[in-house]
């Protein structure tokens, strides 16, 4: 079932229906056995109980005959109605019985309108004496005479008893509790066991990755689940790997950094030590010693700017021509391609317009072209193209260097990583160039890749949404 809250609606509600079947089943089960324990009792034997009544005590008699008869049959309704449509014991009777009576008197008015003898009850001959067609009747109403000369009428009904009706026997609401407890109390439990335990663990793992485990996983099982708490294990997984990725990245960085500041440093130290020393060199080592406090300050310039880019949202949107835009990064790079012999081709269209910083997109293509510039040979060539693909803006820039192995394309924009780190070092690089583009261009909700180029190099392609 792929919706926690649909298998929570349909445990409640199967649990509803099969109380209700079940109350239905038991009260039907108890009013049917009521009404079969009749099947027995013959109503003749009943009036002849009625009259001996009638006969010894009058009213009060018929009144407690009647209250006699309530416990001993609940499923029979048995009412006594005087002359003025009063019934003795103060019982409503019910639609039925009104009816038959209503039309047994209005034939005896009947038969009293033409001078006809009232239709008086015969009384039930000795058994001997029975005819044999004759059979005791529940609809019969009989005639009841006390010793003052009132008449009353004795009327049954067998169907008085209704399913509500048996809710006040005894153990009928104990009988109908204990079957909500059998029904509801698996069906619960099987609930909360399905809520709890995957919360439960999801809960262990929390409280292990706030307490340092970054490997915890919230595992197979509720990953599997397609409802709410499986996509909550899922979501919790990639929550943990995310983190556990950021702290990995913040200890290599850390690393990465103090690795890239010791070198400088103690080029700086041994400079500092030379000149110390004067002699004639004294003017060289001062010029390393500001050629490496330059590439220091560089260097933490950088590192700020990816972490400036990483920690802040796109503040200043303007409209830009991203043509204009490359040939401007293109044209501040020329000097130093200039240098290396290295031309740089620019094609693409000049209807792409975007809502970006201007200053970062500048920055992010700037560093990915002078890297391709960096690498590239003598007498080689960066390609730096516009287009549109899949409905958003493409900038790739495609050198003819050495590239780089298949398994670091992944790595490239991860902020220290060298391919060669000798060369590296040589170059002046530090790693950061690629990092601060990826940065950059994330930040404006697009995204880069990088490819080899056929024939050799490297293409770096940066996507921006159109």
């Amino acid at each position: 079932m792929k919706s926690l809250f649909l298998r929570i609606f349909l445990s409640f509600w199967i649990a509803m229906g099969l109380i209700l079947a079940g109350g239905m089943a038991i009260t039907g089960s108890v009013l049917s056995y009521r009404m079969k324990a009749l099947y027995e009792v013959n109503p003749d034997h009943l009036a002849r109980e009625a009259r001996e009544a009638a006969r010894a005590g009058g009213e009060p008699a018929l009144r407690a005959w009647l209250a006699g008869l309530r416990d001993r049959h609940p499923a029979l309704g048995a009412y006594i109605v005087d002359a003025g449509n009063r019934e003795i014991a103060g019982q409503k009777l019910s639609m039925l019985t009104a009816d038959r009576l209503r039309a047994y008197r209005a034939r005896d008015h009947w038969r009293a309108t033409l001078g006809l003898p009232p239709a008086a009850r015969t009384p039930i001959p000795a058994a001997d004496a029975t005819p044999p067609e004759y059979q005791p009747s529940w609809w019969n109403i009989r005639r009841l005479v006390l010793e003052d000369g009132r008449r009353l009428d004795l009327l049954f009904d067998p169907f008085a008893l209704s399913e509500l009706d048996v809710l006040d026997q005894p153990h009928v609401p104990w009988l109908l509790l204990l079957f909500c407890f059998l029904v509801s109390a698996p069906i619960c439990w099987l609930l909360a066991r399905t809520i709890s335990g995957p919360v439960g663990q999801l809960r262990d793992g929390v409280r292990r990755l706030a307490s340092g485990d970054l490997s915890v996983r919230a595992g197979r099982p509720l990953g599997g689940r397609r409802d709410e708490l499986g996509v909550l294990a899922r979501d919790f997984d990639a929550m943990a790997g995310r983190i556990h990725d950021l702290v990995a990245t913040k200890e290599r960085l850390l690393r990465d950094v103090s690795h890239e500041l010791r070198s400088p440093l103690a080029r700086l130290r041994v400079a500092l030590d030379l000149a110390r020393r004067g002699g004639s060199r004294l003017s060289t080592q001062l010029d390393r010693i500001e050629r490496e406090c330059e590439r220091l300050d560089a260097m933490i310039g950088k590192i700020l700017d990816v972490a400036r880019l990483r920690g802040q949202p796109v503040h200043h949107r303007e409209r830009v021509r991203l043509a204009e835009l490359m040939r401007e990064v293109v044209d501040n790079a020329r000097f130093e391609a200039q240098a290396k012999d290295v031309a740089v081709r620019v094609a693409g269209t000049d209807d792409a317009v975007v809502e970006v910083e201007r200053a970062a997109l500048a920055s992010a293509l700037d560093n990915v072209l002078r890297n391709a510039l960096r690498f590239s040979p003598p007498g080689g060539e960066v390609d730096v193209t516009l287009s549109r693909r899949d409905g958003r803006y493409c900038l790739s820039v495609a050198d003819r260097g050495p590239g780089v192995p298949p398994d670091a394309l992944p790595h490239l924009f991860e902020p220290f990583f060298r391919v060669a780190d000798a060369r590296d070092r040589e170059s002046g690089g530090a790693g950061l160039g690629l990092a601060i583009a990826a940065t950059a261009v994330r930040r404006h909700g697009g995204t880069v890749e990088a490819s080899l180029r056929d024939g050799g190099g490297l293409v770096v392609r940066l996507y921006l949404p159109a």
